[in-house]
């Protein structure tokens, strides 16, 4: 069965927030199946952690409506929010509760809660039972966050940066404990800036930008798609563009801080390089550069296969900057 098929457990649709006059979503809608892991990317200011928290009702958007599990806010705050969990980027646990005071506390507002000493033992903080919370390093306090967001078992996760200042070791921990702690018809919604992460965890992504979804699918569906799938990157000239759109199979092409991206199907930049390396041995002239302004710009050629990074600057022109 394909996630079309499947039941939809979060469903926004056409959200719009601003801050006095700033607009910071413009009618975004985003909808998670069952089982589905979805990743709702961009850079920091894009939008991403104002759209969870219309999501989780701690912030109304001006305009548009947000079901969970089939739920809108009118059900009653408390039916609402015990149908998703959320692990947020800040932390409000009480610095002088000890861990398994926190998951107990948290686990009393579930019917059906995680055992508490289960949980401790599948998140990797048994030994940490009893220590206070800040006394948790910055690993732990993560661990124990995704903990209290699943310990009542939802059908919907929400998960805002869960990965966010780890190390990759601490990210691969993290991950398998979600694995190990979400059932498979969980529906999971991952914000993150962090685009090799969406692209290797999640079956779908929202690219968010300047607070409006520029793009939405699997990502190698929406780059085959688009004739997206190898790339060439090199000094821009005032001559690249030209040679590059000439070469069979060409896309797309941009140019950000005096380099230009230009974007084909398989076998595109193999052929780039080609025509490249014929300026070498053409005199320069109307229809291309000659040897002595060729040399450099091959020397300085990259090539490879796209990836989501690529599809955030041909859908938005811009780089992806998340500092």
């Amino acid at each position: 069965m394909t996630t079309k098929e499947t039941a939809v457990l979060l469903d926004a649709a056409g959200l719009y927030k601003s801050y006095g006059d700033k607009p910071v979503l413009q009618g975004v809608s985003v909808r998670v199946h069952r089982g589905e892991i979805v990743g709702l990317v961009g850079p920091n200011g894009a939008g991403k952690t104002t759209f969870l928290e219309c999501v989780e009702g701690i912030r109304r958007p001006d305009r548009g409506t947000v079901a969970i599990a089939g739920l809108t806010r009118a059900a009653g705050p408390g039916a609402y929010h015990l149908a998703f969990g959320a692990q947020l980027q800040e932390s409000s646990i009480a610095e002088r509760l000890r861990v398994g005071e926190v998951l107990e506390l948290f686990a009393g507002f579930y019917d059906d809660p995680w055992e508490t000493e289960d949980l401790l033992k599948r998140i990797g903080l048994t030994a940490q039972r009893r220590v206070f919370y800040r006394k948790l390093s910055g690993g732990q306090k993560r661990r124990l966050t995704l903990a209290l967001a699943l310990v009542g078992r939802p059908p919907v996760l929400l998960l805002d940066e869960p990965t966010s200042g780890l190390d990759p070791h601490a990210r691969l921990e993290m991950w398998g404990m979600l694995e190990q702690l979400t059932g498979p018809g969980t529906a999971v919604l991952l914000a993150t800036h962090d685009l090799h992460e969406a692209e290797s965890r999640c079956h779908r992504v929202y690219v968010l930008d300047g607070g409006r979804i520029a793009a939405e699918g699997p990502v190698g569906e929406l780059l085959g798609a688009a004739g997206l799938t190898t790339r060439i990157r090199l000094p821009d000239r005032p001559w690249t563009d030209g040679v590059l759109r000439r070469v069979p199979g060409w896309a797309a092409s941009r140019v950000v801080a005096g380099i230009h991206y230009a974007y084909g199907g398989e076998g595109f930049a193999e052929r780039a390089l080609a025509v490249l390396r014929t300026c070498l041995d053409a005199p320069p002239g109307p229809e291309g550069p000659g040897p002595d302004e060729v040399r450099p710009v091959l020397a300085a050629v990259s090539t490879g296969p796209t990836d989501l990074e690529d599809l955030y600057l041909t859908r938005t022109g811009t780089t992806y900057e998340h500092h």
